[in-house]
């Protein structure tokens, strides 16, 4: 993962002031190259993390797979 896709994991709201000059690049070469991983789909947007117990929505969500192989007098009813 090169520079400055490190550093948009980590500070999403830097300026492009700010990370041209943590990656020694010039503005144009910043803009350029985060027009192209946005249109490569290697940066899918950008978001803000929230405090869920501040915004009220302390709820967890998760997403479950299993493989289940049905079975005679089983599979399905062993869990």
């Amino acid at each position: 993962m090169d520079a400055l896709l490190q550093i948009l994991k980590e500070k999403g709201r830097a300026t492009l002031a700010e990370l041209a000059r943590m990656t020694g690049k010039k503005e144009k070469e910043v803009e350029a190259a985060l027009a192209r991983y946005e249109a490569e789909r290697v940066i899918l947007g950008y978001r803000a993390i929230l405090d869920p117990e501040k915004t009220g929505d302390g709820g967890v969500r998760a997403v479950i797979e299993a493989r289940i192989t049905p079975e005679r007098d089983g599979g399905f009813d062993r869990i």
